[in-house]
């Protein structure tokens, strides 16, 4: 079995220039921290584990939309003690049972 995320993030988080990573940089103004914030966390789509058969590639469960409104960013699931465990871009634990 493989575990796959969604993030469900922007793929541009910085809008004004992309290429400075936030920095200002040609004359554009740097975004604040709360501008960036806001940006960053607002969901393009809904954050979704799935567990595929590795041999395959067939999706075989989905969390769907039980992490919907939320992003994450360099986040991979981690499996422990039965369960996959997925943490949010605010810190929020998600815990999933393994079958």
């Amino acid at each position: 079995m493989v575990f796959a995320l969604q993030q469900a993030e922007h793929t541009s988080q910085h809008p004004n220039n992309p290429e400075g990573h936030g920095r200002s940089i040609n004359g554009v103004p740097a975004p604040t921290e709360q501008e960036l914030g806001t940006y960053r966390t607002t969901p393009t789509a809904p954050m979704t584990l799935f567990a595929l058969d590795a041999e395959s590639g067939k999706e075989l469960w989905s969390s769907r939309n039980a992490m919907a409104g939320n992003t994450t960013h360099f986040s991979e699931p981690v499996v422990a003690a039965g369960k996959v465990f997925v943490v949010d871009h605010k810190a929020h634990i998600f815990a999933f049972g393994v079958r």
